[in-house]
């Protein structure tokens, strides 16, 4: 489970990711990298989302890895 400073962390990276992909700074690159900001911003999206999914069922705050993975379908 993430802490709070991961969490801050994480949400600062998703705000930075999308400043700079809307920026017309980054617009104007012709840069076209094999993993994209939308890579990141929706990975890191993914994180937060898990992380909530988590804090809502009380039974996997304190779940081993392998009881969450069962639980998930995984």
């Amino acid at each position: 489970m993430l802490n709070q400073n991961q969490l801050r962390r994480l949400e600062a990276s998703s705000r930075w990711l999308r400043e700079i992909q809307d920026s017309a700074q980054f617009k104007q690159l012709e840069y076209y990298p094999d993993v994209t900001l939308g890579d990141a911003m929706q990975a890191v999206g993914e994180l937060l989302q898990e992380h909530d999914y988590c804090n809502d069922k009380p039974f996997l705050r304190n779940a081993t890895r392998s009881q969450k993975l069962s639980d998930s379908g995984v």
